[in-house]
């Protein structure tokens, strides 16, 4: 199944990376475009995956603002042989769905974040 997502190649065996800044251009780095996309399919389909990006860089410790990733990846894994074709056919549904409502994503802002590993224990809002 085609979704058009734009992904990182070659693939490796471990994941695939989501370049999370071609669909959602609206959502600026320091409000996380690839966190917007994983809760989004965390929602819809129930499959987790990782924000690597400026979410993950955190802030610059000189002056504390928020450092910016040249990449916006969402890693996407699954593990081998722990799915049959159809539970892969319905995560990619799901992921296709996301695709479908792209501009309609928010952008993510900081309710709490700690002051180390902060993408560990964050908690985040979709601004309004």
């Amino acid at each position: 199944m085609e979704i058009g997502a734009p992904i990182q190649t070659p693939t490796g065996g471990h994941a695939v990376f989501v370049d999370a800044k071609k669909p959602l251009p609206q959502i600026p780095t320091h409000q996380f475009p690839a966190q917007a996309l994983s809760v989004a399919r965390y929602i819809e389909s129930g499959v987790r995956a990782v924000a690597i990006g400026s979410f993950l860089e955190g802030r610059d410790p000189e002056i504390g603002e928020q450092a910016h990733s040249e990449m916006e990846l969402l890693r996407l894994t699954t593990p081998r042989r722990a799915y049959a074709q159809t539970h892969t056919d319905l995560i990619v549904e799901g992921f296709g769905k996301v695709f479908e409502i792209k501009d309609t994503l928010k952008e993510y802002t900081f309710e709490y974040e700690a002051p180390v590993l902060r993408h560990f224990t964050a908690r985040l809002r979709p601004e309004e």
